[in-house]
């Protein structure tokens, strides 16, 4: 009656999945996607994405923020890592720290943000020491 023969399973590319969080929606916690994400509603937490982000009109995001490529047209409190480019469009609201690759800015859209941009390679930058060329130099 029943058949116990293994079924064959598909191989999902997961790097092309489109994730979503809709308007009215509020989720506290952190998320992880390999591909694209998209937050028309509300998060309370940390979020990665390998691909790219788009925050709505609609959407806000409070905590640390990591993606590929970004495009922002809500609200921002966050400290964010974006390896290529951040695009904001006129309705985006940012307040936190951004380290980036590329910005682009709509007129319109405010940014009070501590921002680092590294010509398209995020790379950790250590200002508090000093090279030992630059200890002789003194």
């Amino acid at each position: 009656m029943f058949n116990n023969s293994t079924s064959k399973t598909k191989n999902v590319d997961e790097s092309n999945s489109h994730n979503r969080i809709g308007s009215g929606t509020i989720i506290n916690g952190d998320i992880e996607t390999t591909g694209d994400f998209r937050v028309e509603g509300q998060l309370k937490g940390n979020i990665k994405v390998k691909g790219r982000l788009v925050l709505g009109p609609t959407g806000s995001i409070e905590g640390d923020i990591e993606c590929q490529n970004a495009v922002i047209e809500g609200t921002l409190k966050a400290t964010m890592r974006v390896i290529e480019l951040i695009s904001m469009k006129a309705t985006a609201k940012f307040d936190g720290e951004l380290v980036c690759g590329k910005i682009a800015i709509e007129s319109g859209a405010i940014l009070n943000a501590q921002c680092k941009m590294n010509n398209g390679i995020i790379k950790e930058i250590n200002l508090g020491e000093r090279s030992a060329k630059q200890k002789q130099a003194v």
